[in-house]
């Protein structure tokens, strides 16, 4: 098992601990310089994961793919549950490297978007024993709080149903219809490829929105056969920052990247 960075020793097992203290309100700026308020996404019925990480944390490292691949489960954002990630020590730089390095797409926090203030609340003790990085929080509509979800295994089915027991919906991708081999480059400063494969013919669009829900573009692919294909992302005139690419087949939505612009 890949355990946690340590700040000091840590118990030998560790179980997951629901808190009796409800969360306080925070307010943060993300490295796309996008700000986010947590208790107005509660107040909108979503539940929050709070992943406290560093840049050069090994188990963090190791652990991205799955917590990644627990956001996705949830809809990468468009869905009524969101991802947030929280470093002590990292610049917005050192956090956009990681991020690109672990394919990491959800919303993270540096030293330089009030990251500190927000670690201060979840490694006092006032939740439950902090024991090191990585640590997973989630908060409920309700403002209940849920510390330390760990041990993890592959796909962080643990973190998942953590988040389901709040109310969490998972959004479904299709499975065996659809297939998406990537989408490259992420950040991306001209255009961006999505690559992709459909196991029947069928009716595709791509469909692009700013964080606020916008739809700036969309691209419509009517009739494509089965097989591999790709889409070109045109992303050299919108603004720089974050962005959700949805992907609807035969109007299903079945599929949700984040797509960074960075000019």
């Amino acid at each position: 098992m890949v355990r946690k960075s340590l700040l000091f020793i840590s118990l030998s097992a560790m179980m997951i601990s629901a808190s009796a203290q409800d969360a306080v309100d925070f307010t943060f700026t993300d490295t796309e310089g996008v700000e986010h308020n947590l208790f107005t996404e509660l107040d909108a019925g979503k539940t929050i994961m709070l992943d406290l990480f560093f840049v050069n944390c090994g188990p963090c490292q190791y652990w991205s793919a799955s917590i990644n691949h627990a956001y996705e489960h949830f809809g990468s954002g468009t869905g009524n549950v969101d991802f947030w990630s929280f470093t002590p020590y990292d610049n917005n730089a050192a956090v956009i490297g990681y991020e690109s390095t672990y394919s990491i797409e959800f919303p993270s926090c540096s030293t330089e978007g009030g990251s500190l203030d927000v670690l201060a609340l979840y490694t006092s003790g006032t939740y439950g024993q902090f024991t090191g990085y990585p640590t997973y929080v989630i908060i409920c509509p309700d403002r209940s709080v849920t510390f330390d979800v760990w041990p993890i295994t592959e796909n962080a089915p643990e973190v998942i149903a953590a988040i389901e027991a709040c109310g969490g919906t998972n959004i479904e991708e299709g499975s065996d219809q659809f297939v998406v081999n990537g989408l490259y480059p992420n950040p991306a400063s001209e255009v961006s490829t999505l690559s992709f494969g459909l196991s029947h013919s069928g009716n595709v669009n791509i469909l692009v929105y700013d964080l606020l829900g916008k739809e700036i573009m969309q691209l419509s692919y009517p009739s494509l056969p089965a097989g591999n294909h790709i889409a070109e992302i045109p992303v050299a005139d919108m603004p720089k920052g974050a962005y959700f690419v949805s992907i609807m087949l035969n109007s299903e939505r079945i599929h949700t990247n984040r797509l960074i612009v960075n000019h």
